[in-house]
């Protein structure tokens, strides 16, 4: 006995290292003889085509786990009586599929084998939580797709415009998992990519009270399982498309087209010859021209250039030199007779030139790839080896309703020049991601024990995003150096902002004493000359470029909306790259009536991410000119620019932007160049330092990049990829009785951010020291200011050693990791097969956002040094923590009818927030903890067996939700006023007090005149978000920094919601080919739901500012056209389309199994 508890041990804290979320389900029964209701042991019990099965003990029960989760037969054999085989047995991920009492008759003839068929149970009694599994077979027949609006439909769940908040949770509180690997973007907290609709076997979801193994999570538990391949070859293809209007138009009702497509398949089944190995893989491709909502939007109606995209409403004109603009000398024809050339304008757009209609939106295109694959090889040593993975690729046009109505530009252009080569496209925003994730995971029997399995698993994940402007993209470019020569090393991020023309030579411009203009080919020296300009080729280098920062003042007459040729907003460019590696296990052990469970994982990421305002760029090369290696002045001349200049370490030894008459280059060796000999100031150092100076001052953001972005600058040490590391380990128990159920677990979570946090002991985040070269002071020193000679933490003030501190301490430590055990319980007591109730209590712990966590530290000291009221992330982050209470019961009201009721209580608390810093040298906004909430409700559901040919599945959720802030930025704009997050409670922004979903499926089956033909309708109903009622506020001109209540926060209710789905098929049977046909009907009734509203009116169309004086002087004395064409111009800039749900559409499509 003591080597069998030994050799327990050993194997349990083997494998406790390392969780994987729950993947397989399990099995029982209790077999009796027919005649005399006595127990039979020993009765073979398998599952047909698999090697997975048990053996009755002497009370008659049986066990069989580690099941992956789909259907099977399960076959009972025992000599003397007839074979049972009970088809269509569901196993499911994490719960029990109990086949309570199955007699088994003595037999009467040889061979005999009596089959029976499982019905889909309506009720999960076993479970001690809320939990809902919707399956392959429902999920087909749904007029939606993807897991996560199948997820949607479910009790608790309230759906922001495809933001998942459940039971009151933000939407970073929910764990989503695909084949047992995260699914969630640890950067952001958010589910990314998708998988193929007919890859999914199952969807489980978990409304808080889940178990000790799962982690990461603070509100609910999505597990999504793939099919695996069979015992057959299977192939699976489907076609889609929508039907409508291809082209906007003014009639609201109307059916439209927004180039909706696609293709997807689908293949499973063993390798010929080899049949204990099974693949299965699929893949989706979906392209759609625009993404479609409800409301309207503006269009041009008239002639643009197209070259540069800007209305043809001027003087026509031959265009000598191809820069798209009249200039002096070209001829034109004076068609407006006023004697000059009249240039277009975007103020003569008058009232028949503007449009207001629905339906497609130009260039708010996507494509989108996405698969999953796995292999599964049954090893004849009764293990599993699982191969498998998912990928997911989107390319994207984003719409942005600032430029949609006059930005365009020529997709032939590019950084150098315009073209008419090509079409005009709007000038939106490009984005790319590429997720890919694979695992390799062993299973199987413990050798030696009985009923002992164990699960290791090891997986590997990516995400890689960019986002850029189609013209420019990376913007890469020449500069000017300060003696007016042009580069030949080119810089990123600088053409979005960059006005003059490299392409050519440029003049330097003079007077001489007699005022005469003086041309040179280079920097003249002569004192009688004064220097007056340097002439470029063109004063623009594009149009599509057309200033230092965004472009030209904005047009207030016509609304602001944004015009050919500004920046497309470089203040946005970014590129990260998310890797995770994941090592987990399990051991689960059935000990008579246990169910145990021991696990953990350990995980370790990387984090890389870049952004950076290219305008920022430009001027910071454009104002503060390099000087060159070769031909520029190395030491200080008054008459040549005594005002500014480029970074130079002079003999002051303080690197500056400002000459000084010290100022060479010659001075200390800050590169500490073991070559540099001569101890000089090498060129290399100094450019390495105006890289430096130019793109922090861009707000370059850069964790595991150099400044630059691309590798031109040396890389600081606090600025490489951050790795955080988690670990954790948990037990959880399940004692499974007849009338009872006790699920108890304890899980321990240790996140370790691998981040730096400043020195309690220099005064914390309270006090910043910046050395003369504007970086982050890695040592600093005492200064006894109030000569008291007490070592105050605020007296660290010096990057350099002082009188009083010649050691110095460091600014920054290593941050602590954190650690907590969270206990949880479940109780169950099914009274009877029909009759169920649960209880659960339970603590979670979920780690911050790496982007709340992670900031560069350039980024950060650009932040505090040029005075912007910007907000830092914060390396000392908490983990968030929430408790959660849960009972419930479910009925069985009828063989066919069920009800599920479940009563909840959270509390959360640790909560990202904005809070003020009052610090040295300069106060800043921090995401800090501190956010708390309080959420209780109550989530009903009503659900049928097919009765005749439908079934019903109707649920409701009632639901209070109030804290201290919605998400990490409800305190933005309090947090740029000075003050700080409230310390009350109000409602959630997502506190939707009531929603309903209906599901109505008609099956007619193989049966009646029409056979083979369903349909399926979607009812869904949502009481409306919350907002404050405040004063109005102009959202398209500026002016007031925050909006004014009127009323408490979040007081008012936003519009109710209500929308009905619908699909239809029909299916051919030819030979052993099922041929289906479908139609899909989104928003049968073209409502108009509302997805954001303005604080003034609750609507999403009017922000009052017409109501006021100033709105009326605008439409009267400002805007373009007659006041009334103000007015729909007005209301049309601050009603985006993305502030309305999607319109009706009609999707067609064809699918084909065999």
């Amino acid at each position: 006995m003591y080597q069998y508890l030994v050799k327990t041990f050993v194997i349990m804290t083997l494998f406790s290292v390392v969780l994987t979320a729950g993947q397989t389900g399990k099995i029982t029964g209790k077999v009796l003889d027919k005649e005399t209701s006595n127990p039979l042991p020993g009765v073979n019990v398998l599952l047909e085509n698999t090697s997975m099965g048990a053996a009755t003990d002497s009370d008659g029960k049986f066990v069989i786990l580690d099941i992956p989760p789909g259907l099977y037969t399960v076959k009972l054999s025992f000599i003397g009586y007839a074979t049972v085989t009970i088809e269509n047995v569901r196993a499911t991920a994490d719960l029990t599929t109990n086949l309570y009492s199955i007699n088994m008759a003595p037999e009467a003839i040889e061979g005999e084998t009596i089959t029976v068929t499982a019905e889909k149970p309506l009720l999960e009694v076993n479970a001690t939580n809320e939990v809902h599994v919707v399956r392959a077979e429902d999920i087909k027949n749904l007029p939606v797709r993807g897991y996560a609006n199948v997820v949607a439909l479910q009790t608790s769940v309230v759906d922001d415009g495809g933001t998942l908040h459940i039971r009151g949770g933000r939407s970073e509180e929910v764990g989503y998992y695909v084949d047992g690997v995260s699914a969630v973007d640890p950067y952001s907290l958010t589910r990314r990519g998708s998988i193929p609709n007919i890859s999914i076997e199952e969807v489980s979801f978990q409304a808080g009270g889940f178990g000790a193994e799962y982690g990461a999570a603070g509100a609910g538990i999505v597990n999504t399982t793939t099919k695996t391949g069979g015992n057959r070859l299977a192939l699976t293809g489907e076609f889609m498309t929508d039907i409508g209007a291809t082209e906007p138009g003014k009639d609201k009702d109307a059916l439209y087209s927004y180039g909706y497509n696609l293709y997807s398949a689908g293949v499973g089944g063993p390798v010929p010859g080899l049949d204990f190995i099974k693949f299965y893989g699929a893949l989706e491709y979906i392209g759609q021209d625009d993404s479609p909502t409800a409301g309207s939007f503006p269009v041009y109606n008239k002639e643009l250039n197209i070259a540069n995209g800007r209305p043809e409403n001027g003087d026509p004109f031959t265009d000598l030199n191809g820069n798209t603009t009249w200039d002096a000398g070209e001829s034109y024809t004076d068609n407006d007779g006023d004697g000059a050339y009249t240039a277009p304008s975007y103020l003569r757009v008058g009232d028949e030139d503007i449009d207001f209609v629905y339906g497609p939106r130009a260039d708010n295109w996507y494509n989108r790839l996405n698969a999953n694959w796995n292999i599964l090889i049954d090893l004849p040593i009764a293990m599993r080896l699982k191969v498998g993975g998912t990928y997911f690729d989107s390319h994207s046009s984003n719409y942005s309703h600032y430029r949609s109505l006059f930005s365009y530009y020529n997709d032939a252009s590019t950084m150098d020049g315009t073209s008419s080569a090509g079409s005009l496209k709007h000038r939106y925003y490009q984005s790319e991601s590429t997720i890919n994730n694979y695992y390799l995971r062993l299973s199987g029997a413990v050798p030696g024990f009985d009923q002992m399995f164990f699960t290791a698993q090891y997986s590997h994940g990516s995400i890689k995003d960019d986002s850029y402007d189609p013209v420019t993209k990376d913007g890469w470019g020449h500069f000017v150096y300060e003696d007016g020569t042009v580069s030949e090393t080119k810089v990123p991020y600088i053409q979005g902002g960059k006005w003059y023309d490299l392409s050519g030579t440029p003049t330097w411009v003079y007077t001489d004493g007699s005022g005469n203009e003086v041309e040179r080919t280079e920097w003249d020296f002569d004192p009688s000359l004064t220097f007056v300009q340097i002439n470029y080729d063109t004063t623009y280098i594009n149009p599509l470029n057309r200033a230092t920062g965004t472009g030209p003042v904005p047009y207030v007459e016509i609304a602001n909306y944004g015009v050919a040729g500004v920046n497309s907003g470089y203040t946005g460019i970014y590129k990260a790259e998310k890797l995770r590696d994941d090592i987990k296990a399990n051991l689960l052990w059935q000990l008579g009536d246990h169910e145990i469970k021991i696990g953990g994982n350990l995980e370790r990421g990387e984090i890389k991410r870049y952004s950076v305002s290219g305008s920022w760029a430009a001027i910071g090369f454009n104002s503060n000119k390099p000087y060159s290696e070769d031909g520029d002045r190395w030491d200080w001349d008054p008459t040549y620019n005594n005002d500014v200049g480029a970074l130079v370490w002079g003999a002051d030894g303080i690197p500056d932007f400002q000459q000084d008459p010290s100022d060479t280059y010659d001075g200390e060796d800050p590169d500490d160049d073991p070559d540099n000999d001569n101890n000089t100031y090498t060129y290399d150092a100094y450019w390495d330092d105006y890289l430096f100076q130019v793109y922090k001052s861009a707000y370059a953001n850069n964790v595991g990049y150099d400044v630059t972005g691309v590798g031109l600058a040396e890389m600081q040490d606090i600025n490489k990829a951050r790795t955080p590391i988690t670990m954790a380990a948990y037990f959880q128990d399940k004692f499974e009785l007849d009338d009872l159920i006790l699920n108890v677990g304890l899980r321990w979570d240790h996140i370790d951010p691998a981040n730096k946090v400043f020195n309690p002991l220099t005064g914390g985040n309270q006090n910043i020291v910046i050395d003369s070269e504007g970086r982050l002071a890695e040592t600093v020193f005492w200064r006894d200011l109030d000569g008291d000679g007490v070592r105050d933490p605020r007296e660290y003030t010096s990057a350099t050693p002082t009188d009083d501190d010649s050691q110095g301490l460091a600014h920054q430590l290593d941050v602590t990791p954190s650690a907590q055990l969270s206990p949880r319980i479940g109780i169950g007591f099914p009274i009877t097969d029909r009759t169920a109730f649960h209880a659960t209590y339970g603590k979670y712990l979920q780690a911050a956002r790496w982007d709340n966590l992670y900031i560069s530290w350039n980024r950060f000291l650009s932040n505090i040094q040029q005075g912007n009221y910007t907000t830092s992330s914060n390396p000392e982050l908490q983990p968030t923590k929430t408790t959660e209470y849960e009972i419930g019961f479910k009925q069985l009201v009828t063989d066919d009818i069920s009800i599920d009721m479940t009563l909840f209580y959270t509390e959360k608390k640790d909560f990202i927030q904005i809070r003020n810093v009052a610090a040295s040298p300069t106060g800043y906004a921090l995401y800090s903890n501190g956010d708390f909430s309080t959420i209780k409700g109550m989530a009903f559901s009503l659900r049928t067996r097919r009765l005749g040919n439908a079934k019903l599945d109707a649920n409701y959720t009632l639901s209070y939700g109030g804290g201290t802030g919605s998400n990490a930025d409800t305190g933005y704009r309090i947090a740029w006023l000075g003050g700080n997050d409230p310390t009350f409670t109000s409602p959630l922004t997502f506190d939707q007090r009531h929603t309903a979903n209906i599901v109505l499926d008609y099956r007619t089956g193989n049966r009646g005149r029409l056979k083979l033909f369903g349909a399926n309708m979607l009812f869904r109903y949502g009481s409306g978000m919350r907002y404050t009622p405040s004063k109005p506020r102009t959202a398209v001109f500026g002016g007031q920094l925050s909006d004014q209540p009127v009323a408490a926060l979040n007081s008012g209710t936003m519009p109710a919601t209500f929308n009905i789905d619908m699909r239809i098929d029909k299916t051919f049977m030819v030979n052993n080919i099922s041929l289906g046909l479908f139609c899909v009907i989104k928003n049968v009734l073209n409502n108009e739901s509302v997805q954001s509203v303005y604080n003034f009116s609750g609507l999403p169309n009017n922000d009052g500012y017409l109501t006021t004086q100033a709105g009326q002087n605008w439409v009267n004395d400002y805007s373009i056209g007659s006041p009334v064409l103000g007015e729909q111009l007005y209301t049309s800039r601050i009603t985006s389309p993305g502030r309305y749900g999607s319109p009706r559409q009609v999707q067609i499509g064809l699918r084909v199994d065999f």
